[in-house]
């Protein structure tokens, strides 16, 4: 009787220790933590999400935590009860934020948070109007302008995509300046950066040919960032664009414009038409058209709202985003050069808590679950899952049948804020993008952007510089959020541009001629902000001549051009990123019996892919 009990506890005791394993299995899994509440129906969606998740880019996903569930400890819902400097900041919702969400505990500064940690008292709040951010940041510099050091309304900071700073910050500083000089918008680092979630979205047809996009109607914040993606694109497949809101070009990727980028999503959604006048080549043909809205450029949660959404038009996929322009929108931190100097200890500490953030979220599961949570209480909409999904980035299918990737976002380390900027070496991408996206703007608006706000003007590195020392050994870690590695072997599979570029060589050389040096330069900037892009480089020639000189001209021309590049930048052109091929008089691309069309077959032309 006694053997009998003592299995009878055996099997008892066994049967505990394996009910602990299986939960405990389920805790490192699942990533449950105590009081992070979620819905029972979406937990497994999103849990599929962190295992599953493949990034668009070939053998990278930077989103997912590297460590999985390293140690960290996460900012309390209760509110802080220490006396700290006040900061009050406003910005738009983007999942881009989180580091800042994160480091605050939610919409003000709590208990166990890191602004706490380092001695910042911080209020966050919505606004998705751009202009009501620019009045608000308007007011502070107002009361700062009569010798206060601090101001009690409006806001301190607020953040935009840093690739529309050019010509957002013309016309801010032009106002601000009326104040004071040194009471102009400054960037003083960067939260993180978008990694897909702002995105071209249209019909698969263009996904299938580039050129199908002549004709369309965007639907379109103008001079904002998700504008700048499809400039970028279009440029890049030799399509021109029409921004003229009285006309519409057949021959042109046409826009319409929003107030944000949620309308624009609204837009697409209704099918909305206007009367325009049609033009081609410039000149209004005397027709007028119903244009209407086919397309759309947003961020999320407006490319779910348009695409898989309840309400849905759907019918669009991913065409290109900043997940392949890589290096095209950070999370800039924008705020008031007097009072950042000021006021410098809270901006460093500000700065330091915002990036030691980035560590918790881009080594522990548990923290991002944690910011996504947060970010849907400062946000108001949505909840923990859908905030955590789009960081991570997904692959949904609309109601026709289409597969959407939507989402992607990247909180930044302290590492990845220096190797952006340039400060650890190598290329200032920030500057690329600055001055890139810029120009188009001013291309595309001469009327709106006459000028470009000079980037040593708006760019200040200083605060991110005294972060560096302060934690140095986070400085020291290497930078993985900013250039991706690529894999030796990889072969562009997938082409997302192609463009014809005019790099001037000497006869019958491939030696470049002194103008080709500008062109060269356009190309290095354009690539540098595609980072994520496998790049192919084809040489081409006209048929004068041999054939085979012409084959081995075209290829040394190619190698030239590669060559060219990595002398500026190893880290920005590994070899592995860059292909070449010379294609001789293969691919005439017009009449070789004419001059012009010589001339247009003696190319370099610049491949995108993955």
């Amino acid at each position: 009787m006694a053997q009998v009990s003592r299995v009878r506890v055996g099997a008892l005791v066994l049967g505990v220790l394996l009910l602990l394993f299986f939960v405990g299995q389920y805790v490192v899994t699942h990533n449950w933590v105590p009081g992070l509440k979620t819905t029972a129906s979406s937990v497994p969606e999103a849990d599929r999400n962190l295992r599953d998740y493949k990034s668009d880019a070939p053998k990278v996903d930077n989103r997912r935590p590297a460590a999985g569930n390293a140690n960290v400890s996460l900012p309390s819902s209760e509110p802080t009860d220490k006396d700290l400097p006040q900061m009050r900041i406003k910005f738009w919702a983007w999942n881009a934020h989180m580091t800042i969400i994160y480091a605050n505990g939610g919409l003000t500064t709590t208990r166990g948070s890191l602004m706490e940690k380092y001695g910042v008292g911080l209020t966050l709040e919505r606004q998705d109007t751009t202009d009501q951010l620019r009045d608000e940041l308007f007011k502070c510099a107002q009361e700062l302008s009569g010798g206060r050091k601090d101001c009690s309304s409006g806001i301190h900071m607020t953040t935009l995509m840093g690739d529309q700073l050019g010509a957002q910050l013309a016309g801010w500083n032009e106002q601000f300046r009326k104040l004071g000089e040194d009471l102009i918008i400054e960037n003083i680092g960067f939260g993180g950066r978008s990694d897909g979630e702002d995105a071209f979205l249209a019909p698969p047809a263009v996904k299938l040919d580039p050129q199908a996009a002549r004709g369309l109607m965007v639907a379109a914040a103008p001079r904002e960032g998700d504008q700048n993606i499809v400039f970028f694109w279009a440029d890049q497949n030799d399509i021109p664009i029409n921004v003229d809101q009285r006309t519409y070009d057949p021959n042109a990727i046409n826009f319409r414009d929003a107030a944000n980028y949620t309308q624009a999503s609204e837009l697409y959604n209704s099918k909305a038409c206007e009367k325009r006048a049609e033009v081609k080549n410039g000149v209004r043909t005397g027709k007028t058209v119903d244009a209407c809205v086919d397309s759309v450029t947003t961020w999320t949660p407006a490319d779910v709202t348009a695409t898989v959404g309840e309400n849905a038009r759907g019918g669009l996929v991913r065409i290109f985003s900043s997940h392949q322009n890589s290096s095209q929108m950070p999370n800039s931190v924008l705020g008031i050069k007097r009072w950042n100097k000021l006021n410098s200890q809270t901006v460093v500490n500000f700065l330091a808590a915002m990036t030691e953030a980035g560590d918790h979220l881009r080594t522990s599961n548990v923290a991002l679950r944690k910011g996504a949570e947060l970010s849907a209480q400062v946000y108001k909409e949505a909840d923990t899952n859908f905030w955590f999904k789009y960081y991570l980035g997904d692959k949904e299918m609309d109601k026709e049948g289409n597969e959407v990737e939507l989402g992607g976002s990247l909180a930044f380390t302290l590492a990845d804020n220096l190797k952006y900027w340039g400060l650890s070496g190598g290329t200032d991408y920030f500057r690329d993008s600055y001055e890139l996206f810029g120009g188009y703007m001013h291309k595309y608006y001469p009327n709106e952007v006459p000028t470009i706000e000079p980037y040593d003007q708006i760019a200040n590195k200083t605060y991110i510089r005294a972060v560096a020392k302060l934690r140095k050994e986070a400085a020291e870690r290497e930078a993985t959020g900013v250039v991706r590695q690529f894999e030796k072997g990889e072969e562009i599979t997938s082409e997302s541009a192609r463009a014809s570029w005019k790099i001037e060589f000497e006869t019958g050389q491939a030696t470049f001629t002194p103008a080709a040096l500008q062109t060269l330069e356009e190309l290095r900037r354009v690539l540098s902000v595609a980072q994520n892009e496998l790049v192919r480089i084809e040489g081409h020639t006209d048929n004068v001549g041999n054939p085979s000189f012409n084959q081995d001209l075209s290829e040394r021309r190619a190698q030239a051009v590669r060559n060219w590049l990595q002398d500026q930048s190893r880290s920005t052109f590994p070899d592995n990123r860059l292909q070449v091929r010379g294609l001789g008089q293969n691919q005439p691309v017009a009449d070789n019996s004419t001059p012009a069309g010589r001339a247009r077959n003696r190319r370099v032309e610049i491949v995108l892919g993955r």
